[in-house]
């Protein structure tokens, strides 16, 4: 089962992880209540299998409980669907507003609040991958999921740099739609790399990818 390690990513030590090093997940903790625990469950399935694949028996069985039991506490899989991406958005908005409060510039900026979100994923990858799948399939109105806000101000970071100033704003989505993608393209590439070369290359491999970070960042924004 996939591990995630506590604090390695310094980041992101604040948010809670989706797994512990024993590989259990998170969903079972006895410390979530049922609420959390479904939405822990609901972001890994839809990761994994996107809105149309994720039913809501499914998210329902990995806890031991019945579908009418999920739909007590969100009425619909829109609902259940719809909590799941809007916490994870709001993390990582948490992730930008802290990065704008710690750096200068926005070219600082985006390079921290990229290095912190690769962090985050590499804690438990789900929880990007579930962001980046919204991003692209648009399953929930923009102003629902809080994305409209995340994207616009990573766009305005992106115009505001030496760079891109005078940019339009597709100019500054491209940018943003190339960060998120070489951020969390490696994440979904677990399962094949751990197969092809080893559980221990890929776990290599993860430093290397978030030492990457920067390099990749600065080549798009200076």
């Amino acid at each position: 089962m996939q591990m995630t390690r506590l604090n390695k990513y310094p980041a992101t030590g604040a948010f809670p992880i989706g797994r512990d090093e024993a590989g259990d997940s998170a969903e079972m903790d006895p410390k979530f209540d049922t609420r959390e625990r479904l939405i822990a469950a609901a972001t890994r399935l839809f990761a994994a299998q996107g809105y149309g694949g994720a039913s809501i028996s499914k998210i329902a069985s990995e806890l031991h409980l019945t579908k009418q039991a999920l739909l007590h506490h969100f009425g619909s899989k829109e609902r259940v669907y719809s909590a799941a991406v809007t916490k994870q958005v709001a993390e990582i908005k948490t992730l930008l507003a802290v990065a704008s409060q710690e750096a200068q510039t926005p070219e600082d900026q985006l390079d921290a609040f990229f290095l912190a979100l690769c962090g985050f994923g590499l804690e438990d990858p789900d929880r990007l991958m579930l962001v980046v799948r919204e991003v692209f399939d648009q399953v929930l109105p923009v102003q629902v999921s809080g994305l409209k806000d995340l994207l616009e101000q990573l766009n305005a970071l992106v115009l505001a740099t030496d760079r891109w100033q005078g940019g339009s704003p597709s100019d500054a989505m491209v940018v943003v739609c190339q960060l998120l993608g070489a951020v969390q393209c490696f994440l979904s590439t677990e399962v094949a790399q751990g197969a092809v070369f080893g559980a221990e290359a890929y776990e290599t491999a993860r430093d290397v990818h978030y030492g990457l970070v920067p390099a990749t960042v600065s080549a798009l924004i200076r």
